[in-house]
């Protein structure tokens, strides 16, 4: 099945508007300034890359999230992460050749199991040099639960239907992580008349503002 391309966007699958997916799947989003809900089958072609967080990066005390910015140079400006891990998936996707576009809790994806409506916002939506879309979700192996894999099984049915990738990823690799987010730094503070750079030099995070 061929991929359609409207205005440079790589997507949904050619004669796929028919499938049941594209109606049963809904995406409350911001698109210019506007919050919007829509069937997926028509609001797939949204530049999600380009859009504002659905959900706000909030931390507070006693919690386990560690919410805070990333400059990205993909992405020209700041994105949102919700933990340490969300937070080195981001700065390794910062440096990916492939992806020209990132975007943090891009949208809610809505949808009916059974009786029940379920509900969830991907980490990252990103989009490829080649025009195609990937959606991220970010969970290490030892966190998942039947609740987490039956939202990113739904995430996945939906992004297939309109020919988006999805991609869970984990832990990366300490060494390799470690090395990478000095560069990350590095290369922030080049030129700046600093002191040594520390490992949380180059984000802010919410938790910060607490202090």
């Amino acid at each position: 099945m061929g991929l359609l391309m409207v205005g440079g966007i790589v997507g949904a699958p050619a004669l796929a508007y028919g499938d049941a997916a594209l109606s049963a799947f809904e995406l409350d989003f911001h698109d210019a300034g506007k919050r919007q809900r829509e069937p997926l089958g028509r609001a797939w072609g949204t530049r999600f890359e380009a859009g504002d967080p659905t959900r706000t990066f909030n931390w507070a005390k006693d919690t386990e999230g560690f919410a805070g910015w990333y400059y990205s140079v993909t992405a020209g400006g700041h994105v949102g992460y919700e933990s340490w891990l969300e937070r080195d998936r981001l700065i390794l996707m910062d440096r990916d050749p492939e992806i020209i576009g990132i975007a943090s809790q891009p949208f809610w994806l809505h949808w009916r199991e059974g009786k029940r409506l379920r509900r969830h916002a991907p980490d990252y939506f990103v989009r490829l040099a080649d025009g195609r879309a990937r959606v991220v979700d970010v969970r290490a192996g030892d966190r998942m639960d039947k609740a987490t894999a039956g939202l990113f099984a739904g995430t996945q049915v939906a992004c297939r239907a309109v020919g988006w990738e999805f991609s869970h990823v984990g832990v990366p690799d300490p060494v390799a992580m470690a090395n990478v987010r000095w560069l990350s730094c590095a290369i922030a503070g080049a030129g700046a008349a600093a002191a040594p750079i520390s490992p949380s030099g180059c984000w802010t995070s919410s938790r910060s503002r607490l202090r």
